[in-house]
């Protein structure tokens, strides 16, 4: 006897800090973020990854789980690079 759960598709996207994708990254966790006395935003997300060899990823009905509204300092005193966590329901691909 056999049964399964299903189980979220978990990708997580690292960018460089203060770049113009980290900005929209870091709008997108504040507006989906649940906060006490704050309306959050509810959006279904979808993402589509395009790979050099033509072939393309989408992971769809999706929530962002974790992220960083603000940059945080590593020891060294650079600017560490922020990740953003997605869960995903579905998956499709295409292959090149």
């Amino acid at each position: 006897v056999t049964w399964s759960s299903p189980t979220p598709m978990t990708p997580t996207i690292n960018v460089i800090p203060a770049s113009e994708s980290d900005k929209n990254l870091s709008i997108l966790w504040d507006a989906n973020r649940a906060a006490r006395g704050k309306r959050h935003a509810r959006d279904v997300i979808t993402l589509v990854a395009s790979y050099p060899d033509g072939s393309t990823k989408t992971f769809s009905e999706g929530k962002m789980t974790s992220g960083m509204p603000g940059g945080s300092v590593a020891s060294g005193g650079r600017i560490k690079s922020n990740a953003y966590v997605f869960a995903f329901q579905d998956f499709s691909q295409t292959r090149a």
